[in-house]
């Protein structure tokens, strides 16, 4: 922990602390687990080669390889062996065939048929090597460093044997983890008074000896304030930590001096014959591999009380974060409180990144122990009226937090401790998340008694990293309106609000915090040492907090980080923060953030005149001055309880485009994705389709909402238009809805009837002709084209005195695969291309009728198209005209006789027409736009 500063203009301000004497503890928490990068990731699985043995103690030579996500055991010569999890022996894997089985005994003779590690280079192999043992094994793309979230543990504990060795919990929680606890003493057999100096500190053999009236399994179960409470209840009653009862540690038992210690209260004391280390600095490296050294012989002292392999539910030979957690308490003081020695700063840390030398975990019992957790004995701070007592628990939840992959929310650089530090130089040194989150400072909430003593216990996690561990699913705003925002210990139980922004990646939670249960530590921090003159540095009661979360922080720097230089520092001062309390920052206060004033109720409006608060997006800035508006705006008018009501107001929507995938569908129908783009589309968008009258349709395939998207300026949504069953296309037109009003933009969609219009078109010579209209979409249709005999030349030219020379001429027919005639309805238009010569000249268009007529028109060339609207199809033929008092005046057609004998020409004309269909098919087929090619 450390002094919390404002900056006025570059200068420094000291605000009261909570500490009588801030020496002891002015960087407390500002140095809890400031370790390298690798502290709190998990180490490898131990590659070295080991003894293991059986259970009726015959032994073998094997080393344990790959990491938490899938590990094997290979014996010295290279072979696969397995634990049976139904005798606990170790057997050669083999194949003899059929399928992988258990051989022969792993210290016995490799068998043949024996596996090596070459066979494990699939999954399915993988899956199957596990099977055997007794677990499973799924590929996962999760670092060693991965949060452990609810959902990892039921998982776990779902497929192993959890639970079956005894485990019992003081509060009932649906899942829990055991917490192996060893207590460690040191003892060389001095006398109580002799003086051991090591490592910076000097201290009595008697104080490195492990404490006979501390009862461990009261201070961590028992109580109110217990680690298995405040998980349980930070959980809403789905998780916590119970006491790994499948111990047999007792007061009397091999020098046990204890007198609280039995066996099943998952508290082990273990004595040493070495001094304490006084591991004050476990970054450096001959501190750190010192306490390794004495931790693996604590962990071999403790398996003659505890079978660690009984915890090892999976059978995997690793001790997982989802099964169990190991707590070392060592002899001596807490250095994170105060300066006496013998001492251990308390941290969540692996055995195998101790030590450069021994880089692997400790293998007891047949099983690889890594990760772990510890701190020291003793609370004591005598400068701060601290008498010596069991180290709060609040230390160890903060661990725990660790432990299960939440990062410290506290600049872990503690750049505020340098007197060098300025704005100028870190703009973001005022922004502090302070007590109000147990990965803060938090970890040391207290308040005093009415005899004066000081109690401590932790304050609740903050909303992200109940989030982050699945304990919580907050409530989406996604429109205005007035919610219930609920603390932990209301009737309706814990409830937050999650609120998400127009900049990509964040998003505010609001939950409700007040002076109650583990929440009543926060007193001394925002009340008991402000000044109550002050409402800047005094908040008399709590309330509403909003948490500001910025992905793209969170995600780059927390215990996951890719960037090992980056992991936990996700609130550093020397980038935005990721995880921050919403502060007032007013004009009053130089517009440095009140980070003593972070509750939010009616007296907090009240006392600054607050009409709404607006808080700001960082919108990837590097300094707060060019942080953007939000559009949010929030009023709490409720006083100070365990429920209050929040009213949000949303920045308002605005949908601009509407761009479906496909406009035109087959005439059976089908389905088309639409892109809602827009702004500030928080809410489900609405699809509504009306028919070509205008009239909104009714039915349930005509309205359709969004899909869930967390991007606030484009949805999604899909419509499964109806087969149309008619003649003619249908045309819809469809609008967006947001918040049940209609935006402007609207999209065109289109099924075809029976009829479709086509353009098609094909090449006879030069001549290119083109027929548009309506034909049946139940055939592929292509224009086919022969040319004109001189007899029909002839013909069509005697149909008028006013004809020309020939410019242009072909019989014409659209027909299908098969060369019969496609049906159309309706008229149809003919185009033959004429050439630019013709360009705005007056020609005769001209075309034989099945009925023996000449159908006959002028035209104006234009873009060098001589162009004529009919009925049938036929040969056409196009002439110069011949004189200039030709009649009729019009474009309209005029039909003429044919000149024949009989039937003879009429004849000839039906017979072109058949000869047409049946030629060799000419030009582009233009297949019709069925439904198969939408998207369904």
């Amino acid at each position: 922990m450390r002094c919390t500063l404002f900056r006025r203009d570059g200068a420094i301000k000291r605000v009261p602390f909570a500490w009588p004497c801030a020496s002891a503890l002015a960087v407390a928490v500002a140095l809890v687990c400031c370790l390298t990068p690798s502290v709190a990731l998990a180490g490898p699985a131990l590659d070295i080669e080991q003894r293991f043995a059986q259970p009726d103690g015959a032994t073998f030579r094997a080393s344990l390889h790959g990491d938490e996500h899938f590990s094997y055991v290979q014996t010295a010569d290279g072979h696969l062996v397995q634990k049976d999890s139904a005798d606990q022996t170790w057997y050669y894997v083999v194949d003899e065939g059929a399928a992988w089985s258990l051989g022969p005994r792993a210290d016995e003779a490799a068998p043949a048929s024996a596996l090596t590690a070459a066979s494990l280079a699939g999954d399915a192999s993988k899956a199957t090597y596990a099977a055997l043992g007794g677990s499973g094994y799924a590929d996962t793309a999760r670092g060693s460093g991965d949060v452990v979230t609810l959902a990892d543990i039921e998982a776990a504990q779902g497929s192993s044997d959890a639970g079956t060795f005894g485990l019992r919990s003081t509060v009932q929680t649906e899942t829990s983890l055991p917490l192996i606890t060893i207590v460690i003493g040191f003892d060389t057999g001095e006398s109580d008074d002799t003086e051991i100096i090591a490592n910076g500190g000097t201290w009595t053999a008697a104080d490195q000896r492990y404490r006979d009236d501390y009862d461990w399994y009261e201070q961590l179960y028992g109580g109110e304030y217990s680690i298995t409470n405040f998980y349980a209840t930070m959980s809403n009653g789905q998780f916590s930590w119970v006491p790994a009862t499948a111990e047999t540690s007792a007061q009397g038992v091999d020098g046990n001096t204890n007198q609280y210690d039995e066996a099943g209260d998952g508290i082990i004391h273990v004595t040493l014959d070495r001094n304490h280390g006084n591991w004050k600095s476990p970054r450096e490296e001959d501190v750190a591999a010192d306490m390794r050294e004495a931790y693996a012989e604590a962990l071999h002292k403790a398996s003659a009380y505890i079978d660690f392999s009984a915890y090892d539910t999976n059978s995997n030979g690793v001790l997982d974060k989802t099964e169990a957690c190991i707590l070392f308490i060592n002899a001596g003081y807490e250095a994170s409180a105060g300066a006496s020695s013998p001492a251990t700063w308390a941290f969540q840390w692996n055995l195998g990144s101790m030590d450069d030398s021994n880089p692997h975990p400790e293998v007891v019992d047949g099983v690889a122990l890594d990760s772990f957790i510890t701190m020291g004995e003793t609370l004591y701070a005598e400068d701060a009226g601290i008498p010596a007592q069991p180290m709060s628990v609040g230390t160890v939840s903060h661990e725990l937090g660790h432990y299960l992959g939440l990062p410290d929310l506290y600049d872990v650089n503690a750049t505020a401790s340098d007197p060098d530090a300025t704005i100028g130089t870190y703009p973001w040194i005022p922004y502090d998340v302070y007590a109000a989150s147990l990965m803060a400072t938090g970890s040391w909430g207290r308040w005093t008694e009415d005899d004066g003593t000081l109690a401590f216990a932790p304050s609740s996690m903050d909303a992200y990293c109940l989030e982050t561990l699945g304990y919580i699913e907050p409530t989406t705003v996604a429109v205005d309106g007035t919610y219930d925002v609920s603390s932990f210990w209301s009737e309706n139980g814990y409830r937050c609000l999650r609120i998400p922004t127009s900049s990509d990646g964040e998003y505010f939670l609001v939950e409700n915090r007040q002076y109650e249960s583990f929440d009543k530590g926060l007193t001394t921090y925002y009340r008991d040492a402000g000044d109550e003159g002050d409402p800047a540095f005094y908040s008399d009661t709590a309330g509403i907090v909003v948490w500001h979360i910025d992905q793209t922080i969170t995600s780059e720097r927390d215990l996951q980080a890719a960037d090992p230089s980056l992991q936990n520092t996700v609130n550093t001062v020397d980038h935005r923060p990721g995880v921050m309390p919403v502060y007032l920052e007013l004009p009053a206060y130089d517009n440095s953030p009140l980070m003593y004033r972070p509750f939010y109720n009616a007296d907090t409006f009240a006392a600054f005149d607050l009409d709404e608060l607006s808080p700001l997006l960082h919108n990837g800035c590097a300094a707060p001055a060019d942080r953007i508006a939000s559009g949010i705006a929030l009023v709490v008018d409720d006083d100070a309880s365990d429920v209050m009501k929040v009213t949000v107001d949303m920045p308002e929507a605005q949908v601009t485009s509407l761009t479906p995938e496909v406009t035109t569908l087959g005439r059976e129908g089908g389905t088309i994705e639409f892109v809602v783009a827009g702004q500030n589309l928080f809410d489900g968008v609405e699809l509504r389709v009306y028919d070509e009258a205008g009239t909104r349709i009714a039915d349930a395939w005509a309205t359709a909402s969004s899909d869930p998207s967390d991007d606030p300026s484009a949805r999604t949504a899909t419509i499964a238009f109806p087969e149309n069953i008619g003649d003619a296309p249908v045309s819809y037109t469809v609008r967006a809805a947001y918040a049940g009003e209609e935006g402007v933009p609207t999209a065109a969609v289109s099924v075809e009837g029976r009829y479709a219009q086509r353009a098609l078109s094909a090449s006879l010579g030069d001549t290119t002709v083109e027929v548009a209209g309506a034909f049946s979409t139940d055939d592929e249709a292509s224009v086919a084209l022969s040319a004109l005999s001189d007899e029909q030349v002839a013909e069509l030219a005697a149909a008028s005195d006013q004809v020309g020379g020939l410019v242009a001429g072909a019989n014409v027919a659209v027909v299908n695969a098969a060369g019969e005639a496609v049906a159309h309805t309706g008229k149809l238009s003919v185009t033959f291309t004429v050439g630019a010569a013709y360009e705005g000249k007056t020609l005769w268009f001209a075309h034989g009728k099945a009925d023996g007529t000449v159908e006959r028109a002028k035209t104006t060339v234009q873009n060098g198209r001589a162009r004529m609207s009919v009925d049938e199809l036929s040969p056409f033929a196009v002439f110069e005209q011949k004189a200039a008092n030709a009649s009729p005046a019009a474009t309209t057609p005029v039909a003429k006789p044919l000149a024949h004998t009989g039937d003879h020409a009429g004849g000839r004309v039906a017979a072109s027409l058949a000869l047409c269909a049946g030629l060799a098919l000419v030009g582009a087929r233009i297949s019709r736009r069925a439904a198969s090619r939408c998207r369904r």
